[in-house]
């Protein structure tokens, strides 16, 4: 009889009482002693090339798959516990020892898997409840423990008898784990070298004898990556790597090329005679990033159109994953330009020591908005910053700079660190309603060795003062960060001993994910006790290093170091002229012969003392004309510098103003400016301080 085919695929077999002509043996089953047919239909795809009338052992084997029957091996107890096999076509022939000698062998003993991943026990269950099962059973084929299985169904066609039909699944498996792991290099890595390596090594591993990525930047595609299944064969040149290359670049098409032998005059240094070549082109975003070529060496399987379906749905992932990884590597650089664009360099201070790092987040971290600052409010003072922007990228990085100039800008009006911190608090909540930014801003006065806080919900400052054996935080407690809208930021002086070293740190520097954060607090305290007679830059960089974060880190992090030195005159006489004024204009006269009494002393020459008398001359008439009592001045000088600075009790700010031909007056502060190196109004409580620099 010859069997009936369904357009769908779906192929029907027949089986009923045969003569030997139709084929291999056939089965049917007994009922009240009348031989029945038996029908099975099963999605086998086409059945093949059969022609009319054919019989059932033509159209098994006429199917790609392997078809057996399968006859129940119970135990004492009636129970199906295993399966002999007699192959029904051709497909389940091949491959088998021989095939007469093994009708007869079990599953078990032919395909152990079958057990192991309860595959036998499926297919005994359809033997027992008639309904037809479906699955896969796998194995490792090789050492290299690549994939390989069969889909199975099995269909009972008799009280001991299956119909059991495997398809080999081998090259589908192969196919999921390759894409697979191509979609799995999306969380691996993020450079695109890395990632078109690793592309490059699934190709070879799985598809080709050789593999070659093409950047298609440039007129001419530039190979960036090659790799070869042959270890031997890592410095030989791909034979038509550049040339497919540039045809796909040029189409944007696939190509499945055939057998390519290579020029003589190439062969030199070169693989041997290629017997099938693919290229597909890196496509993303409608943009061509690269092209992905790959071969075979000649006597080997040629290329296929399987195989170049697999190679453009591998190549389009990859393109996906190589514009993600360029993205986010343009995004970073953008954003470390900008965040290294706006952390400043340190100025040369005459009378204290600074010393900074900054260390990024790590590769899976994006740019954080930490940063440190060291400004020079002029007289000698200096103001120190550091903060700390929550986010992470190019937006904290852009917010971080904007405070960084607010800063600045607010640090030159000198107010008091609690002040500025409450004007930042105002800006914050302008920039973004949602922002929070944590800030520790405060001014040190090395003159009286004050240094005043103000702190929003940063960590305090480490001091280390001179022979102390570990550090200690600064009693100045946190109050809410930037952009919590507090009303405003209280002041915390301290007095520092001469050589106290003082460090202010982000939290990257003591927060890491597998350490309680009091005991790095703790470490960071032994180690800067340790190391505070060091200089600060060796300093800087041991503890970076013991702390773990030489280049990365969990987050970025700023560490800022200031000390004070025990002598800053290198040896001159510390002693300033330190003296309260009478409000009257004899004051004046007696400014200038202080000043000249402590000039040698002050190591001033001669012209130098008379430009400084000058200034001091201004000064004072300023306080006394404009200003209100008490009035009181303070000279003193650094190894480069003399700083005058005269304090009375009226807030007004004395202002530059251009004093016409004939005006009688207008002109001290022209004078100031021309004289000095450079001059400043510091508010006070009660009054003001106007002070001025010379050149010694």
């Amino acid at each position: 009889m010859s069997p009936r085919m369904a357009t769908s695929g779906i192929l029907t077999v027949t089986v009923s009482p045969m003569s030997s002509r139709t084929g291999p043996v056939v089965w049917s089953r007994t009922q009240g002693g009348a031989r029945l047919s038996t029908t099975v239909d099963l999605d086998l795809g086409p059945a093949g090339d059969v022609p009319p009338g054919a019989g059932l052992g033509d159209v098994l084997d006429s199917l790609p798959d392997a078809v057996t029957l399968s006859t129940a091996v119970r135990d004492r107890d009636g129970r199906a516990v295993d399966m002999t096999l007699r192959y029904m076509n051709a497909a389940a022939r091949a491959g088998q020892p021989d095939s007469a000698s093994a009708i007869g062998l079990t599953c078990r003993e032919l395909w152990p898997q079958m057990t192991l991943n309860g595959s036998l026990a499926a297919c005994l269950r359809a033997l027992d409840t008639g309904v037809p099962e479906s699955g896969e059973f796998l194995w490792t084929e090789d050492e290299t423990y690549r994939p390989a299985g069969y889909d199975y169904h099995a269909i009972r066609v008799g009280p001991d008898t299956l119909m059991w039909v495997l398809r080999d699944s081998t090259a589908r498996l192969r196919r999921a784990n390759l894409l697979s792991e191509a979609s799995r290099l999306a969380g691996s890595t993020l450079e695109p070298q890395e990632l078109l390596e690793a592309i490059a090594g699934l190709v070879v591993a799985e598809l080709a004898d050789w593999c070659a990525v093409h950047a298609t930047g440039g007129a001419v595609p530039e190979r960036v990556v090659l790799r070869h299944a042959n270890a031997g064969d890592a410095d030989l040149d791909c034979p038509i790597g550049a040339d497919l290359a540039a045809r796909v670049a040029r189409d944007g098409e696939p190509v499945l090329a055939p057998v390519v032998l290579p020029e003589p005059a190439s062969t030199r240094g070169a693989l041997p005679p290629v017997g099938g070549a693919l290229g597909v082109p890196l496509v993303a975003r409608g943009r061509t990033l690269g092209v992905l070529t790959m071969g075979r060496a000649d006597g080997s399987v040629p290329f296929g159109h399987p195989d170049l379906l697999l190679a453009v749905d591998l190549a389009s992932r990859a393109a996906v994953l190589l514009d993600n990884a360029q993205r986010f590597q343009r995004e970073r650089r953008t954003a470390e330009i900008l965040q290294n664009s706006l952390l400043p360099v340190l100025p040369s201070l005459e009378e204290v020591e600074v010393a900074a790092r900054y260390v990024p987040g790590g590769a899976e971290v994006e740019v954080g908005g930490d940063w440190y600052d060291v400004i020079d409010l002029g007289a000698g003072r200096v103001a120190l910053v550091i903060g700390d922007v929550m986010g992470r990228g190019v937006q904290a990085a852009a917010v971080m700079g904007q405070l960084r100039a607010a800063v600045r800008g607010y640090a030159q009006l000198e107010l008091p660190p609690g002040e500025v911190l409450t004007l930042l608090d105002r800006l914050v909540d302008q920039l973004d309603g949602n922002q929070l930014v944590t800030c520790l801003y405060g001014v040190f006065d090395p003159a009286t060795r004050r240094l005043e806080l103000a702190n929003a919900g940063h960590f305090a400052p480490s001091v280390v003062p001179p022979g102390a054996d570990r550090a200690h935080p600064l009693p100045v407690p946190p109050a809410p960060p930037l952009g919590s809208g507090v009303p405003e930021y209280e002041d915390h002086v301290s007095e520092l001993e001469p050589g106290t070293l003082v460090a202010l740190f982000t939290d990257g520097l003591v927060e890491v994910r597998t350490r309680d954060i009091d005991d790095r607090l703790d470490e960071l305290s032994e180690l800067l006790g340790g190391l505070a007679g060091e200089p600060l830059e060796t300093i800087a960089d041991r503890v970076l290093h013991r702390m773990g974060l030489t280049h990365r880190a969990e987050d970025d992090t700023a560490l800022l170091l200031v000390r004070s030195p025990v002598d800053p005159g290198g040896g001159r006489p510390a002693d300033p002229v330190d003296a309260a004024l009478p409000a009257e204009l004899t004051a004046v006269r007696r400014a200038r012969d202080m000043l000249r009494a402590a000039a040698d002393g002050l190591g001033l020459s001669e012209d130098a003392a008379e430009v400084a008398c000058l200034v001091l001359s201004e000064l004072v008439t300023n306080a006394l004309v404009h200003g209100a009592a008490p009035v009181s001045l303070r000279v003193r000088a650094s190894p480069r510098r003399l700083y005058i600075e005269v304090t009375d009790g009226a807030r007004y700010r004395p202002h530059r103003r251009v004093a016409a031909a004939t005006d009688e007056n207008g002109r001290g502060l022209e004078l100031l400016q021309a004289l000095s190196h450079r001059w400043g109004v510091r508010p006070r409580a009660t009054g003001k301080v106007v002070w001025a620099e010379l050149d010694r």
